[in-house]
């Protein structure tokens, strides 16, 4: 063969690498290992607290309505005197609970404030919502 030339499959090594196993070292084992430990670490961190902000964001909206949900329950009232009133939301909610006060304010109109309330981790959490509403004499 005119021009053709055979190019070794293994390259050759210069002098100064001969001797030299390829490879890792131990500590450069032990050292991505703990590089991973740490990441890892973060990482599950990370995403217990997005698993507990989702929970969280579920209940807050929850609450929101049921909020709304009594808020016209009680606008569409036909006695809307000066009350505070309670309650729950039965099995459907459980752990759900609000709490309204409905106060008369001039010119026939009446504000009805609502508040729904929850324990999470401890503590009690709350949303609540307020309207007016004109109360036709």
């Amino acid at each position: 063969m005119i021009g053709c030339r055979i190019f070794p499959l293994t390259p050759t090594l210069s002098h100064k690498g001969r001797g030299r196993k390829s490879g890792f070292t131990q500590i450069e084992v032990l050292a991505a290992m703990a590089l991973i430990a740490v990441v890892d670490a973060g990482v599950m961190d990370g995403s217990s607290l997005g698993g507990a902000a989702a929970v969280s964001a579920k209940h807050s909206a929850e609450a929101g309505t049921l909020a709304q949900g009594k808020l016209a329950e009680l606008s569409a009232s036909t006695q809307l005197a000066s009350v505070q009133q309670s309650g729950d939301f039965g099995g459907d909610f459980p752990g759900y609970r609000w709490e309204a006060t409905t106060v008369s304010r001039e010119l026939g109109m009446v504000e009805i404030d609502v508040q729904v309330k929850w324990d999470w981790r401890g503590s009690e959490r709350n949303v609540a919502l307020s309207t007016l509403v004109y109360k036709a004499n």
